[in-house]
């Protein structure tokens, strides 16, 4: 009686544990799953916030055409600044030529320096060149309202961004330039650090493409 008593404590002992094990590795992964869940969902609704403004800014364009003055649109890019807190910069890129027949370039750009928004008038050069710029050819030749560009540093600001570009179109459907919103990295890199899994697990997030953004630092991606 005593070794079967002894066997069946074993195998009830055994049974438990991987029951226990079981239980507590659903219960981790629902909430890793929920936790992923959520920063998707806040991710996703500043993204989309964001590329709205995009949109948004290129319809006033389109309905505005040329007709407004140079300071007429730099207080339209302001504003639009300043609409979604996300929102580091906005900016309109008319075609070469396109806004006035003697003006090359007209970009009026407006972005966030703390708790003011500062315009410029320095991408509008001929050393910049927007129309050769990644985003600008994506916007025209995309076909769709936006396309969103991989992560960058501004050559002025100094910030590293990402940008959402939507194309705008005179009276006859011919391109006429391109909007853009651009969002400060920071933002959503807050969002992913702050995420944490139990006492030594992250979040970290990278663009389709494989490029980082944020979550786990430079020695711990090598161990990814």
């Amino acid at each position: 009686i005593l070794p079967a008593a002894i066997i069946l404590l074993i195998i009830l002992s055994f049974s438990s544990y991987f029951i226990s094990k079981n239980l507590i590795n659903n219960e981790i992964n629902y909430k890793m799953e929920y936790k992923a869940e959520q920063l998707k969902s806040d991710i996703e609704g500043k993204l989309t916030a964001h590329s709205r403004v995009a949109e948004t800014l290129a319809k006033t364009v389109e309905v505005s055409g040329t007709t407004l003055t140079k300071d007429q649109y730099k207080d339209i890019v302001e504003k639009f600044t300043g609409v979604n807190s996300d929102t580091l910069g906005t900016g309109i890129w008319f075609e070469p030529n396109k806004y006035k027949a003697d003006i090359k370039y007209f970009g009026p750009y407006a972005y966030k320096d703390k708790d003011k928004i500062v315009y410029t008038d320095e991408y509008a050069i001929d050393s910049y060149d927007y129309p050769s710029k990644d985003w600008y050819k994506a916007a025209m030749d995309s076909g769709q309202n936006i396309v969103w560009t991989t992560p960058y540093v501004d050559d002025v600001t100094k910030i590293t961004m990402v940008t959402a570009a939507s194309p705008f179109y005179d009276d006859n459907k011919n391109f006429l330039g391109v909007t853009t919103a651009d969002i400060n990295l920071t933002s959503l890199q807050d969002i992913v650090n702050k995420l944490k899994f139990g006492k030594t697990g992250n979040a970290f997030l990278i663009t389709q493409g494989g490029t980082y953004i944020a979550g786990v630092k430079s020695d711990q991606i090598m161990k990814l």
